[in-house]
C-alpha cells in the first residue's frame, strides 16, 4: 500500500464532500415498482442517481431497471425509510459510469437495512472507465466497531469491469455476488467487503487485483462462498492486514489465498465446516505484529484439533518453516503440557455470523494459545493440554516447559519462589489473582500471557515477572486485568519489542514499577496507572487502532505510531531523566522524540492521534519531532477532540525530515504536520529543519489555522550550487596564498 494513508484521508474526504453537497434534483416516486430510467420519478426530470429523505416505502419495496442507463457521477442512497429495497434488473442491462472517481453510496439513516442492486439469475453489467477508482461507502458514518443496528448492507448482483482501485469505506457491509475485474489495489478503509455466491454460477470473484489492504480493527475481507468449487475466489495477490481481518465462511469449500502480511494486530477468521481448509501462500510478519486466529465453535468445530476439525494453512515451504522455528516451548507432543505454542499468535471462537457482523472485541482478541505443523497447520490447545493450577494443583506443580492455566475461581496463588514456565493463561469468567511474593520471580518464558474472556484477574506482589530473553506478549479481552508487580525481561536492543499488549475489553493495566528493555508496542488497549509503569528507556509505539490511557505522569524516550493516545496524568517524552510531567500534557524535551507514523508498511507515513484529557503538546528544548514525506503521504500528529492546543517552546527543538522511497519534492511544496489543534503558540524559528540529504535545500514554518505547515521555500539550481562551491573554493585559495 506505500504511502497509503494520504489515498485514505483524500478518499474519505472525497466520501463527506459528496454526502455534503444538496441534491439538485432527485427521486419522487413513492409507489413500488417504478421504472428507474423514467424521468416523471425523478425531480426536474433529471435522472441524476441521488435518493435523499423519506418516502414512506411499504415493506417490499422495489425499483424496476428496465433499461441501460448512464451514472454521470456519484450513486447517493439516503433515505430514512425502515425497509429493505430491491433495485430489479428486468433485462440484461449495463450501467455505464462516467466519472474517474464514481463514490457509491449506501446510508439507511439510523436503521440498518439492505440496499439490493439486481438478484440471483439477473444478468447485470457495471461497466467503468478504465483506470476508475471506485469508492463503495456504506454506512459512512457508523463507527467499524458498532452496534449492528447501524450498519446497512449493500449486495450487488452485478459483474463490475474496467475498475482501477476499489475501495470499501463505512461501518457497513458490501456484498459482492459477481465477478469484479480489478487491475490495481482493493482497500477496505472501514466495515466487512465480503463474497458471496447464489449458484455454481454466480458468485463473487476477484480478478486481476495487484494487493489487498485491509486497515483498522473492525474492517474486513470475506469470502462467503457456498456454491461450486472455486477455489481461489481472491486470486494470488498479497493480502496486507493493517489490524484488519481476512475472513472465510461460512462454507465447506477450501479457498486458497496469496501471501497475507501481518501488521498491528490483525485477525484471520473461519467459518468453517469440517475437513475445510483456508490455505494461506505464505505467512509472514511485520514490526512485532500479532495476530488471532478467530474460529466459530457450532457443533464443536475447532481449530485444528484431533476431531471436529477445520484447518488454517500455509502453502510455502519456507514461510511454514518460518513459522515452525518461531515456536517456543519443550518438546512434547499432542496432549503434553509441555509443546510448543506460537507467542505471537491466539485462538479465540464465537457462535455463527453473528460476532462477525457485530465486530465486537472477541473477534479481534484470541485468548487461547496455539501452535503449528507444516501437516496440520495451526491448532488451539484443548486444556487438558496445560498444568491445570487449582485448589488441589499448587502452582509450583507446573516445570520449566509447561503451559499453565489458572483455573480456580476466587483463589490467590502465591509464588514464594524463583519459578520459569512457558506460558500462561487465565480460564474464562471468574476472578483470578497471582502474588509473586518479594524477592521471587515467576519467569515465563516465551512471553506469552492469555487472559481469557471477561475475567478480572491480577498479578500483583512485590517480585518480578519475567520473560526472559523474550518480549512480553499480553492478550485477552478481561474486564479489569492488571498487572502491578514489576516487569522485566533481559532485552537490551532498544529497538526489539519488550511489552506487547493485544488486550481488548477494558484493556491491560499496568500498576508496578517496570524496568522491561525494548518497546512498549499497543495494539489493543493499555492503560497506564503508576508513574513507574513506562520505563524512561523505552519507546511507547501505539500501532493502528491501538490506544494507550496515560492515567498517572509518565516519561518515555520516543513517543511513535498511529494508533491513540490520551494523556490525563501527562507523559514527558525526554531523552533524560530530568523533568517532571505535567497533567494533560505531552512535553517533548531533551532529546525525546516525538515520530508519527511506523517503521514500514502503509503506516510508515502515518497518523498519531491525540484524544480525551490532552490540553497541549508541546515541543521544548532539545525536543525532536520526526517526520516522513513520501509522494503521496506524510506523518502527521491529528488532535482528535477540541480544546488542544500546540506550543512551540523558548528552547531549540528540531524539526527532523526523512524522504521515503526516494521521493523528491518540488519547489513551493508544503506538508500540513498537525491537525484539529485548537490553538498555538510559541516562536516557529526555535524549531530548526534538518534536511541532511538535502542540506542545501531551504524551508520555512508557519501556523496555519493553529496547525504546523512546512514549506519548501528554495531548492538551489545545480549550476548555481555548483557556482557558489567553486567560488567557495577559490576564496579558500586565495586566502591560503595571501596568508603565505
Amino acid at each position: 500500500m506505500g504511502g497509503g494513508v494520504a489515498s485514505i484521508i483524500s478518499l474519505l474526504a472525497l466520501v463527506l464532500v459528496t454526502l455534503a453537497v444538496p441534491a439538485r434534483a432527485q427521486w419522487q416516486g413513492t409507489t413500488s415498482g417504478l421504472d428507474y430510467t423514467d424521468t416523471s420519478n425523478w425531480a426536474g426530470a433529471d435522472v441524476n442517481d441521488t435518493f435523499s429523505g423519506s418516502y414512506g416505502w411499504a415493506s417490499g419495496f422495489s425499483i424496476n431497471i428496465n433499461d441501460d442507463h448512464e451514472v454521470k457521477n456519484n450513486f447517493t442512497w439516503r433515505v430514512g425509510d425502515v425497509q429493505n429495497v430491491n433495485l430489479n434488473n428486468s433485462g440484461s442491462h449495463t450501467w455505464t459510469f462516467s466519472s474517474k472517481q464514481p463514490v457509491f453510496t449506501v446510508d439507511f439513516i439510523n436503521s440498518a437495512q439492505t440496499l439490493n442492486f439486481g438478484a440471483s439469475g439477473q444478468n447485470f453489467s457495471w461497466n467503468f472507465q478504465n483506470g476508475s477508482a471506485l469508492t463503495l461507502a456504506v454506512s459512512p458514518t457508523t463507527a467499524s466497531i458498532a452496534n449492528p443496528m447501524a450498519q446497512d448492507t449493500l449486495a450487488i448482483y452485478a459483474t463490475i469491469n474496467n475498475v482501477g482501485s476499489l475501495t470499501k469505506t463505512g461501518g457497513g457491509l458490501a456484498y459482492l455476488y459477481r465477478a469484479v475485474n480489478v487491475s490495481g489495489k482493493v482497500d477496505v478503509l472501514g466495515g466487512q467487503l465480503l463474497l458471496g455466491s447464489n449458484s455454481a454460477a454466480n458468485y463473487g470473484k476477484i480478478t486481476g487485483a495487484t494487493e489487498y489492504n485491509v486497515v483498522g480493527r473492525g474492517s474486513v475481507l470475506g469470502m462467503t462462498i457456498t456454491h461450486g468449487s472455486d477455489n481461489n475466489v481472491l486470486g494470488n495477490a498479497p493480502v496486507n492486514l493493517y489490524s484488519g481481518a481476512l475472513h472465510m465462511g461460512p462454507t465447506s469449500i477450501n479457498q486458497s489465498v496469496g501471501a497475507v502480511n501481518l501488521y498491528g494486530r490483525a485477525a484471520i477468521s473461519s467459518q468453517l465446516n469440517v475437513s475445510t481448509t483456508l490455505t494461506l501462500t505464505s505467512l509472514e510478519r511485520h514490526n512485532f505484529a500479532t495476530f488471532a486466529i478467530v474460529g466459530a465453535n457450532q457443533n464443536n468445530n475447532f481449530l485444528g484439533t484431533p476431531s471436529n476439525s477445520y484447518f488454517v494453512k500455509i502453502a510455502d515451504e519456507a514461510s511454514s518453516e518460518a513459522i515452525v522455528k518461531a515456536l517456543v516451548g519443550g518438546d512434547g507432543g499432542v496432549g503434553s503440557t509441555t509443546q510448543k505454542i506460537l507467542p505471537w499468535a491466539a485462538y479465540s471462537t464465537f457462535t455463527g455470523a453473528s460476532s462477525v457482523a457485530n465486530n465486537n472485541d472477541g473477534f479481534w482478541s484470541g485468548d487461547h494459545f496455539v501452535t503449528y505443523t507444516h501437516e496440520g497447520g495451526f491448532r488451539y490447545l484443548l486444556p487438558e493440554e496445560f498444568v491445570q493450577v487449582n485448589a488441589s494443583t499448587p502452582f509450583s506443580s507446573a516445570t520449566t516447559y509447561d503451559n499453565v492455566l489458572i483455573k480456580a475461581a476466587g483463589n490467590t496463588f502465591s509464588i514464594g519462589q524463583n519459578q520459569t514456565i512457558n506460558s500462561l493463561k487465565f480460564a474464562d469468567n471468574s476472578t483470578y489473582n497471582i502474588t509473586i511474593e518479594t524477592g521471587n520471580t515467576l519467569t515465563i518464558s516465551s512471553g506469552a500471557l492469555a487472559w481469557s474472556a471477561w475475567n478480572n484477574s491480577n498479578i500483583k506482589g512485590d517480585g518480578t515477572l519475567s520473560s526472559g530473553t523474550n518480549p512480553l506478549i499480553s492478550t485477552g479481552r478481561g474486564s479489569t486485568n492488571t498487572i502491578s508487580a514489576s516487569i522485566t525481561n533481559a532485552i537490551e536492543d532498544e529497538g526489539a519489542a519488550g511489552l506487547i499488549v493485544a488486550n481488548l475489553g477494558n484493556g491491560l493495566t499496568l500498576n508496578g514499577v517496570n524496568t522491561y528493555g525494548g518497546m512498549t508496542l499497543v495494539q489493543g488497549i493499555l492503560n497506564i496507572g503508576s508513574a513507574g509503569a513506562l520505563p524512561l528507556t523505552t519507546e511507547l509505539r501505539v500501532d493502528n487502532s491501538g490506544l494507550v490511557n496515560i492515567n498517572s505522569a509518565s516519561k518515555v524516550r520516543k513517543l511513535s505510531g498511529a494508533g491513540t493516545v490520551t494523556a490525563s496524568g501527562g507523559l514527558l517524552v525526554t531523552g533524560s531523566d530530568t523533568g517532571t510531567p505535567t497533567s494533560k500534557n505531552i512535553l517533548v524535551t531533551n532529546g525525546g522524540i516525538l515520530a508519527p507514523g511506523d517503521i514500514s508498511g502503509a503506516f510508515q507515513a502515518g497518523t498519531l492521534l491525540l484524544g480525551a484529557n490532552i490540553t497541549d503538546l508541546e515541543f521544548g528544548k532539545d525536543g525532536i519531532f520526526a517526520v516522513d514525506l513520501s509522494a503521496d503521504a506524510n506523518d502527521l500528529v491529528r488532535a482528535t477532540v477540541a480544546g488542544i492546543g500546540l506550543s512551540i517552546g523558548d528552547g531549540a527543538s528540531t524539526l527532523k525530515l526523512t524522504y521515503l522511497d526516494g521521493y523528491n519534492s518540488v519547489e513551493g511544496m508544503s506538508w500540513l504536520l498537525t491537525e484539529g489543534f485548537s490553538s498555538s503558540i510559541g516562536t516557529l524559528t526555535n524549531m530548526t529543519v534538518s534536511d541532511v540529504l538535502h542540506e542545501d535545500w531551504e524551508y520555512s514554518l508557519m501556523f496555519d489555522n493553529n496547525n504546523l505547515r512546512l514549506t519548501l521555500d528554495s531548492i538551489p539550481e545545480p549550476s548555481t550550487w555548483l557556482l557558489l562551491t567553486v567560488g567557495a573554493t577559490l576564496l579558500v585559495t586565495t586566502m591560503r596564498r595571501r596568508r603565505r
